[in-house]
């Protein structure tokens, strides 16, 4: 598994792509601000996004999601359930920052500690650490 990390954004957050080197398939980890950067990448790698993930969802982590998942509409969004709250207040968190409000991307499906995520013959182990982490 290589890990492709991107810095981008306002806050520098990192985005990261978590890649199966057999076959290019791809998790799309926290695709903050710059999708447009994020989608190059991609495109760059030549990978194929199986899910976009977020870590949680604060801005910084979660603003480029449509565009992402606009771009890979196969590719589900997954977060924890508790995360919901937070997700669904995007467009508020944008505002206090004084950027325009991410278009609404409701999550394909939840993640929750101990679950699997499959990526090529590996797979990540998905652990709910509550909070800014």
């Amino acid at each position: 598994m290589r890990v492709v990390t991107l810095e981008l954004g306002p806050f520098a957050a990192h985005c990261v792509l978590l890649v199966d080197e057999a076959d290019g398939a791809a998790l799309v980890v926290d695709p903050g601000f710059e999708a447009e950067a994020i989608l190059e990448e991609i495109a760059r790698e030549r990978l194929r996004p199986r899910a976009i993930v977020l870590t949680h969802a604060h801005l910084d982590h979660a603003a480029g999601v449509a565009e992402i998942k606009r771009a890979y509409p196969s590719a589900p969004v997954l977060l924890h359930r508790d995360d919901l709250p937070l997700y669904e207040n995007l467009p508020m968190q944008a505002r206090m920052f004084g950027f325009a409000p991410p278009e609404p991307t409701p999550p394909d499906a939840f993640l929750a500690d101990g679950d699997r995520l499959p990526l090529g013959a590996d797979s990540l182990l998905v652990r709910h650490c509550p909070g800014h982490s």
